[in-house]
């Protein structure tokens, strides 16, 4: 509904909208519902007393003031085959998209969404050079990448980040929050592309 309020304001849409307005279209609730954390502690807002230990804000993306400094990257899987892009419906199964992996530029916020047939290394190594070339084209170069362990941890990935003179650090074995940035990035791809859809 941002996005739907920034172009009245532009005048490309035509109509009257509510600028002041916080209210989500019915397409939006539906997409981002979503269960909330369920405190197992009342919290006492009347509290007067210090924390011992000060909230540290955006510790992920900690130094990374320039693109290329960190990227960080996630796979995701889809229960729903996907049709690809050079064919024209009559694909096996097996050959076509069931998932992919998702590259997220700390500095810029950018997010590159790479579909592939297979969750292996070698469809993750593809994926992450086309990534880097479309960078490449804009003049930025990748330093460093995060990640969760598996595909990322293999020998042929870790041989492929060191022939880029790169370095990759991993999350901790079950602490997938560590990798938050790419996280939040598949939630909010998922969120926006299942707008879309309940909106047509």
């Amino acid at each position: 509904m941002k996005l739907v309020r920034w172009l009245s304001s532009k005048g490309v849409i035509k109509g009257d909208i509510d600028a002041s307005s916080h209210v989500l279209c019915d397409s939006c609730r539906l997409a981002r519902g979503s269960k909330r954390p369920v405190d197992m502690e009342p919290r006492n807002h009347k509290s007067k007393l210090a924390p011992t230990v000060k909230p540290v804000m955006k510790v992920i993306k900690g130094e990374h003031l320039q693109p290329g400094d960190c990227v960080s990257i996630d796979q995701y899987i889809s229960s729903h085959k996907g049709r690809l892009s050079s064919g024209f419906g009559k694909t096996d199964s097996n050959l076509t998209y069931g998932g992919g992996t998702i590259f997220v530029d700390h500095a810029s916020g950018y997010i590159h969404v790479e579909h592939q047939v297979t969750l292996s290394a070698g469809d993750t190594i593809r994926s992450k050079r086309n990534f880097e070339r479309i960078l490449h084209n804009h003049g930025v170069l990748v330093k460093s990448y995060r990640a969760d362990n598996g595909v990322f941890s293999s020998r042929d990935f870790e041989d492929e980040i060191m022939k880029g003179s790169q370095s990759i650090t991993y999350s901790g074995v079950g602490a997938q929050n560590q990798n938050g940035v790419a996280e939040r990035a598949i939630r909010t791809v998922v969120e926006r592309a299942r707008t879309m859809l309940i909106h047509a």
